[in-house]
């Protein structure tokens, strides 16, 4: 998502059409939560903000389902597979900020937030896996 352009997709980087409709409500998310709390996506002044819409865009976009884990990502383990998933994507994308100086660092912000955000399913009533 990009505050400026919207929803930008790459065709080349689509896979298929789960994959795209998970990339969308993905980026759904992050369209939805710049426009409740107003998110500072050029200056990423606040990881935990870019931790939260990330926690709730990899939980909320079903790209964490656990078809997708294991057929897609070799993810097998059944057990606590969608939390490891969401919290392993949003470390990932926090790191890629330009503010995080390395994996402790986003680790810690996700963990800070975690609680807050995984139980935020706001526009949904649910989680859709």
């Amino acid at each position: 998502f990009d505050p400026n352009h919207g929803i930008l997709i790459c065709a080349n980087e689509v896979r298929d059409r789960k994959h795209m409709e998970d990339t969308v409500a993905h980026e759904m998310v992050h369209a939805w939560d710049h426009l409740r709390w107003k998110m500072d996506w050029v200056g990423d002044k606040d990881l935990k903000h870019a931790a939260c819409t990330e926690i709730r865009a990899s939980m909320l976009s079903g790209e964490c389902r656990w078809t997708r884990e294991a057929f897609t990502r070799g993810q097998w383990s059944v057990t606590q597979q969608f939390q490891n998933c969401v919290r392993r994507r949003a470390i990932q994308s926090v790191m890629a900020r330009p503010r995080c100086k390395d994996d402790v660092q986003a680790t810690k912000v996700v963990n800070e937030v975690w609680d807050s955000c995984f139980s935020d399913t706001r526009p949904f009533d649910e989680v859709y896996r």
